[in-house]
């Protein structure tokens, strides 16, 4: 799915595996997205088209899930995206879903992360190299410099594409020299490789705007915290153990 991640193995069927079990087993120091795809249904009956749950691991420890289909991406709680995996693989309708594991680095999760927990500022459907003077417009007004630059294709549903740029990384290879924002013709250049290939959106996040406004906007069950917390207590539970209680509950006799 990402770009940056390397594929352990693909598409293997639900009956033969499960998100949490497979994050359980992931090594000390590993960093690994559970990538659970569920096929789009007929036409017409699923307006969302395909939907993939990625689950991140962290040294054997659920962290959190995003959710993505080919227009949107939001965090869920690990107790929602297992209980949807569980009706899914246990019903009769429909195409089963499918697993895949990837290896990915700390900073590529972190990004992913964030393209689920950060709402973007700016988002353009894009058809290749030559998109770019577009999006390097765009990011031009935008003013943003201290973002994230999503580029993704879901053209393929059984392979989506998901580019992530840090934008002053982007800006500051563009030439070898840093490149302002204003010189849509050298933002252009740079970006014309990425989009290579590309046929679906580009996407803005800003990074001090978002973790200016994301205490306001985010409430207890959407937030990474609160996301880590609930993941923590259903690995316990898998393991028989009785897990610690919320700090605002106390704990059972």
């Amino acid at each position: 799915m990402l770009t940056t991640a390397r594929p352990l193995f693909l598409d293997v069927p639900a009956t033969y595996a499960d998100p949490a079990g497979l994050a359980d087993q992931q090594a000390e120091g590993a960093v690994s997205l559970v990538v659970v795809r569920y096929p789009a249904g007929p036409a017409g009956a699923d307006p969302a088209g395909p939907t993939y749950d990625a689950f991140a691991a962290v040294s054997g420890g659920l962290l959190a899930v995003a959710r993505s289909t080919p227009d949107y991406r939001f965090p869920v709680t690990p107790a929602t995206a297992l209980a949807r995996f569980h009706d899914a693989r246990e019903s009769d309708h429909g195409d089963p879903p499918t697993l895949s594991l990837y290896a990915l680095d700390e900073a590529d999760c972190a990004r992913f992360l964030e393209s689920a927990y950060f709402a973007e500022c700016l988002k353009l459907h894009v058809d290749g190299p030559a998109s770019a003077p577009l999006v390097a417009e765009q990011l031009a007004r935008s003013g943003c410099r201290v973002g994230l630059l999503e580029l993704n294709d879901f053209s393929e549903g059984a392979a989506p594409r998901v580019a992530l740029l840090d934008l002053d990384q982007l800006l500051g290879d563009a030439t070898g020299d840093d490149v302002e924002l204003g010189d849509t013709d050298a933002v252009a250049l740079a970006l014309a490789p990425h989009l290579d290939g590309v046929a679906g959106r580009a996407l803005l996040y800003d990074r001090d705007k978002n973790r200016a406004t994301l205490p306001d906007r985010a409430g207890h069950g959407f937030g990474l915290e609160a996301a880590v917390a609930q993941a923590d207590r259903l690995a316990a539970a898998r393991r028989d153990v009785r897990p610690a209680p919320p700090p605002d509950e106390e704990p059972p006799p």
